[in-house]
This record gives C-alpha cells, sequence and structure tokens, in this order.
C-alpha cells in the first residue's frame, strides 16, 4: 500500500491584517458600555448640539445667549465633528461613532506616519495602542487628543514627499497643518518646531559646504512659512487677542519623576493601583531604547571593521529621523522645567503625553532583530490588556452615571433654561449633567465652556440675558451667569440635582430649599434618588420667539 505525501502550503503570517484586528478588538472598551463618559465629554456634546442648532437657527432662545467666538479658536475640530454627525444621528449614536472613530483613527495614522518615515519597519507600530486610552482623552480633552491623529498624518506627509513637493502636495500639506492648528495649538506649534529642527538637520546631513547647506536651509524653511502662513495667522491673532490665565502652580521634582516613570498619560482612575501596571511600559520603552543602541554601535563596529572610518561609519548609522528622539527629550525637559499652572493649565500632562507620542514614534521606526520586536509588542499588548481589564470597570460605572442623566432628559421641554447642580462626592462627575442637553434644546446657566474664549461658542457677555431662582441672580454657594442690569428677565425654568439629596438639608442652601418649596414641583425623581428634577410651577410664557420672559 503506496502512502501520498501530503504536501501543507506554507502559512504566511500577514502583520497587517492582525494590525487592524488589534484596531478593531481596541475598540471593545468603546462598545462594551452605553456610554463612554469622559470628564469634559459631556459639555463638548452639549455645545456641539448647541453649535448646530445656532447654524439651523430653530432656538431663539439658544441664539439670546450664545454666540460664535469672533477670534477662531485652536478648539473647533471635536466640536465640528460631533455637530456635523449631531445632524444625521441622534445624542447616543454622536458620542458613541465619534469616540470610535479617535480610537481607530489613532493607531491608523501613527502607522501611516512610522511607514513613511521607514517603510521597512510596521512591527513596532504596536506600541501606540495604550494611548488611545489616556488620562488626557479620558479627561474629555478631545480636541488636544485629536490633535495626535492629524501630527502624525502632517509628518508622515512630509516625510514622504519632502524631496518632491509640488503646488498640490504644498496644498495638502498646508491644509493637514490647519487642521492641526484647528486641533489645537500646543501641538501645531510643536510640530511646526519639529518640522523645522528635521529640516535642519537635512540641510547638514546632505553636504559639507556650508554655502549649499544655508542655500538648501533657506529654500526649505521657506517653502515651510509659505504653506503654514493660514495657520500661523490664526494662531497669530489667537494669542493676541486672547490671554490665557496662567499660575506658578508646579508640581514637585519628586512627583513629577513619579508620573514620568509611571507613565501617568496612562493612568485614568487610580494611582496608586494603575500606576503598578502601567510602569512597566517604562522598562519595555527603555529596553527598546538599549536595544536599539547597541545594535547601533555594533554596526558601526561591523562598517569599520571593513575600511570606514569611525566618524564616516557613526555619520552612516545616524538617521534623519533620531531627530525625533533628540525633540522628544527637549519636550521631556520642558515637562521638568514648565509649570502646570502654565497657559490654561494641566501642561505638564500634556507635556508628557506629547514626550510619549514622539519617544514611541522614534522607537517603531528601529531595526531590531524580529524575536525581540515581537517579544517586546506581546509584552505591549499584554500590558494593554492588563490596564484595560483595570478601566473596564470604571467605565462601567461612569456609563451608568450617564444614563442615570439621560433618562431624566425627556422630561426637559424644549426652550427651556437649566440650573444643574453637583451633589455628588465623585470628581469626575462636575459636568455629567451636560448629557440633558445633548439632544434637547436647551440652555445651562452654568455652561463653563461659553465662559472661556478659547471654544467655539461664547456667552453673549453684557447681551445675556438675566436669569433668575426665587427672583434672584444668585444664591447663597450657587451663581450662574447672568446680567443683572437688564430689565427683563428670565425665570429658570428647571433645577436639576444629583447626588447625595441629603445635601439640600445644610443650612448653606437654606434658600435654594425655600425657593424650591415656594416656586418648583418635583417632577421626576430617580430610582434610586440620585436624580431629582424639579420644574418651575407657573411658566409665564410669552409669545414674542417662544422665550419664558417678564417684566420686573
Amino acid at each position: 500500500m503506496k502512502f501520498r505525501k501530503i504536501h501543507f502550503r506554507k502559512i504566511h503570517f500577514n502583520e497587517g491584517w492582525f494590525f487592524y484586528l488589534i484596531v478593531i478588538l481596541n475598540t471593545i472598551p468603546v462598545l462594551s458600555v452605553k456610554y463612554f463618559f469622559t470628564i469634559d465629554g459631556a459639555t463638548h456634546y452639549y455645545n456641539a448640539n448647541l453649535i448646530k442648532n445656532l447654524v439651523l437657527g430653530n432656538s431663539p432662545l439658544i441664539t439670546s445667549f450664545f454666540k460664535f467666538n469672533t477670534v477662531v479658536p485652536p478648539n473647533w475640530t471635536g466640536h465640528a465633528i460631533l455637530a456635523i454627525l449631531g445632524l444625521v444621528f441622534n445624542a447616543f449614536l454622536t458620542e458613541k461613532i465619534f469616540i470610535l472613530l479617535f480610537v481607530i483613527l489613532l493607531p491608523v495614522s501613527f502607522r501611516y506616519a512610522v511607514r513613511a518615515i521607514s517603510n521597512s519597519q510596521r512591527t513596532l507600530t504596536y506600541l501606540i495602542f495604550p494611548f488611545t486610552y489616556t488620562f488626557l482623552f479620558e479627561a474629555g480633552f478631545f480636541n488636544f487628543c485629536i490633535s495626535f491623529i492629524f501630527m502624525f498624518l502632517t509628518l508622515g506627509y512630509w516625510f514622504r514627499y519632502v524631496a518632491k513637493f509640488n503646488i498640490k502636495r504644498a496644498f495638502i500639506f498646508c491644509l493637514l497643518l490647519t487642521l492641526t492648528f484647528f486641533s489645537h495649538i500646543l501641538i501645531f506649534g510643536m510640530l511646526e518646531m519639529l518640522i523645522a529642527f528635521l529640516i535642519i538637520g537635512i540641510s547638514f546631513r546632505n553636504s559639507d559646504n556650508f554655502k549649499v547647506i544655508f542655500s538648501k536651509l533657506i529654500k526649505k524653511l521657506g517653502v515651510l512659512f509659505l504653506v503654514s502662513i493660514p495657520s500661523l495667522i490664526l494662531m497669530m491673532n489667537f494669542l493676541v487677542k486672547i490671554s490665557l490665565p496662567s499660575s506658578h502652580q508646579k508640581y514637585p521634582l519628586h512627583r513629577l519623576i513619579d508620573f514620568f516613570t509611571g507613565v501617568k498619560s496612562l493612568v485614568l482612575f487610580n494611582w496608586d493601583v494603575e500606576s503598578k501596571t502601567t510602569h512597566h511600559f517604562a522598562f519595555v520603552y527603555l529596553a527598546i531604547l538599549l536595544f536599539s543602541f547597541l545594535f547601533r554601535i555594533k554596526r558601526t563596529k561591523e562598517n569599520q571593521s571593513i575600511g570606514e572610518g569611525f566618524l564616516s561609519s557613526l555619520k552612516k548609522n545616524l538617521l534623519l529621523s533620531d531627530l525625533i528622539l533628540v525633540f522628544s527629550f527637549f519636550i521631556l525637559l520642558l515637562y521638568f522645567l514648565v509649570p502646570d499652572g502654565t497657559s490654561a493649565g494641566m501642561i505638564s500632562d500634556r507635556l508628557l503625553m506629547l514626550f510619549f507620542i514622539l519617544l514611541i514614534t522614534w522607537l517603531a521606526i528601529q531595526k531590531l532583530p524580529k524575536w525581540v520586536s515581537y517579544f517586546l509588542i506581546i509584552l505591549t499588548l499584554g500590558l494593554n490588556l492588563q490596564i484595560i481589564q483595570l478601566h473596564i470597570s470604571g467605565y462601567k460605572d461612569l456609563s451608568n452615571y450617564a444614563d442615570r442623566i439621560a433618562k431624566a432628559a425627556p422630561n426637559i421641554r424644549d426652550e427651556s433654561i437649566v440650573y444643574s447642580i453637583n451633589f455628588s462626592e465623585h470628581w469626575m462627575l462636575g459636568h455629567l449633567t451636560d448629557y440633558l442637553g445633548v439632544d434637547n434644546r436647551i440652555v445651562f446657566t452654568n455652561n463653563f465652556e461659553a465662559n472661556l474664549k478659547w471654544f467655539p461658542l461664547v456667552a453673549k457677555g453684557g447681551k445675556v440675558p438675566q436669569t433668575v431662582f426665587d427672583n434672584e441672580n444668585f444664591i447663597k454657594e450657587l451663581r450662574w451667569k447672568t446680567n443683572s442690569g437688564l430689565t427683563m428677565i428670565h425665570k429658570i425654568d428647571y433645577i436639576f440635582i444629583f447626588g447625595n439629596q441629603d445635601r439640600i438639608n445644610e443650612s448653606q442652601f437654606k434658600g435654594l430649599k425655600e425657593g424650591l418649596k415656594r416656586n418648583y414641583s418635583l417632577i421626576y425623581c430617580s430610582n434610586d434618588h440620585f436624580c431629582v428634577l424639579y420644574a418651575l410651577k407657573v411658566r409665564n410664557d410669552k409669545v414674542n420667539a417662544g422665550m419664558n420672559e417678564k417684566k420686573l
């Protein structure tokens, strides 16, 4: 009896398909909860809804309180995307699609940049996945985080076409820079500096003749300046007209070192618990750094052994992309020197995240033996899975809070004024109640974003109508945006309280309790008494524009 040989086809591992499989699996945290709550996120959803209604012109009440910022702020991208999605989808789907777009596009844009810098390197692009769920994203700093997508696209585009720019490519590059500005001014400024630094590196690398170096440098920097003119004008206009609040608040050195070695950018809810895992990422990055240096030294010695001089061999092994590593350490220096209260605050967190993003960009383009790369990536993905597991319970708890707020929203009529009161003791829930207004046409008297000058919408200043509770412009311990100089007023239609309802019995809230008793009725209470909604007993509706007005 003859046995025929069975030939098994060689199985090829398709790394590209595996990368995009991880991209899909990485969306599980978003898909596993109903609401993906972030600290400032609900406020951005609410203000995007205001933008939509202002553009459509279907809310006289909203128009009387808010207007578009005449100084074009570098915080438009996230709001514009949310407003456009809101034209097609309800708030629930808008949030879900928006978060998914970010979680998917960040690793995809990172891989694009890495492959543009070094087409042969792609294995270490998995280093980006832990940075899809960062502290600043959980804080709701959407525009800051989105700016990294445009930074990667811009940087990758520059590396791909720097030697063959034409008018079409210059226009696309200009567009990418402008979109980076509209996402965040800090990342835009640092990206401009990085590209200029790379241009200087190219000029000195390709020639030893000073005249040739100077000529190429001026030409390339001139091109960068020309394509940056629109965004540079917008940036200068913003910086001249808007004064950002600053303070000298600074973390002590030992805390900055702890945050650095513990990769604080990846800690979302509990530093003491999560940093035990996140500090392992620092060891992974250090290992790649050391392996890269060792293999560079080995290649330098190999070149020397075949007759090349040391300096010639060293220069051969220094790459243009190494300037990204140098620039990342410049950012790290700023992290240790610049006070956290600088500019709009939390600058330490922003600089630390930017440092790690640039560091992993450089790490991802290093040529390492495959076994080393695969081992480090398996380790990274394993650590990422571990940190996601630590975060999941927090995501679910916050989703439940958001769901409780959303269930109260149908009880609020359009064209109403709402004042929300936070009686909870949870540090992340300060803007939770903005979920009430993500689908409705309502005005929150305490919309913090409109009181700042670096967002798309601003309050109308002296033209904001006077809003009162129990005929008062404020209650002890509770204040809101109003204009006591106007004779025409709006009464607050709804008071929404969430958290520990027993706090209303505290002495400082006596005026609130008495005012609710006199003029408001309880119309909604959640099963667990976490959320209560009071409505004005008598609504004096004036026909003019459908607004609730009364002369004092």
